[in-house]
């Protein structure tokens, strides 16, 4: 199984104050969109103890970034993950 989430390091570059010791509902405003969107924040030992719990283990992590040959994009985009993309087998 493959799912992802909004990289952790997203929060504390929008969310002043971000706390990773809890979960928590957060709104963001997407500049580049116009529009407001939320995220769950959930520390990352919530979701490996879930993935194990349920029978599940770790097989890769990535962690996103704008490839450095495409070009046109702010320059974090490619330094700085976006997401985190987990693929899971069951154990």
């Amino acid at each position: 199984m493959v799912f992802s989430i909004y990289h952790p390091i997203q929060y504390f570059m929008k969310i002043e104050d971000f706390d990773f010791s809890e979960s928590k509902k957060y709104w963001f405003e997407l500049n580049s969109y116009g529009v407001e969107v939320f995220n769950y924040y959930h520390p990352l030992e919530k979701y490996v103890k879930a993935i194990r719990q349920n029978g599940f283990q770790v097989a890769n992590i990535v962690e996103t970034t704008v490839p450095k040959d495409v070009d046109g994009w702010a320059q974090e985009k490619y330094r700085i993950p976006n997401s985190m993309i987990f693929e899971i087998i069951k154990s």
